[in-house]
């Protein structure tokens, strides 16, 4: 069972309406690969809807469907495609350059970390998720 249904996802009030089940879909495996490698997989070894806290499961599911509409809005899940977007458009005397602002890179980051949509980081920030320590 996934970690988010296209029904929980609908009822968010952070969903992307251009979102169809059909994208969702898409994009739900990829969305909760990147989220399990952020979090060390700590919901493959728990049970999301069983967590006592709340606050925690409700944040990851939100950071679910931020992923989501991430991938959405990039037009695919792929690092190789992501990438592959051009710098800059010239027609004549004009140059349109474009920022490439919308990945956060981390050192010594993997390629699905570098997909990750920094909102939904934003989000599980607090959680204990992406605690490090000992």
């Amino acid at each position: 069972m996934g970690y988010l249904t296209f029904e929980e996802y609908q009822s968010l009030p952070i969903h992307d309406e251009t979102v169809d089940e059909t994208t969702f879909k898409k994009f739900i495996g990829k969305s909760s690969l990147v989220l399990d490698e952020l979090t060390r997989n700590f919901y493959q070894l728990h049970a999301l809807n069983d967590d006592p806290d709340t606050i925690r499961s409700g944040r990851f599911k939100q950071a679910l469907a931020l992923q989501i509409s991430y991938f959405n809005e990039l037009g695919t899940d792929s690092s190789l495609e992501s990438s592959q977007q051009p710098q800059s458009i010239s027609m004549g005397r004009t140059t349109i350059s474009y920022q490439k602002d919308t990945t956060v890179t981390y050192s010594n980051s993997s390629p699905l970390q570098e997909m990750l949509a920094p909102e939904a980081r934003s989000v599980l920030i607090g959680t204990g998720l992406l605690y490090r320590g000992l």
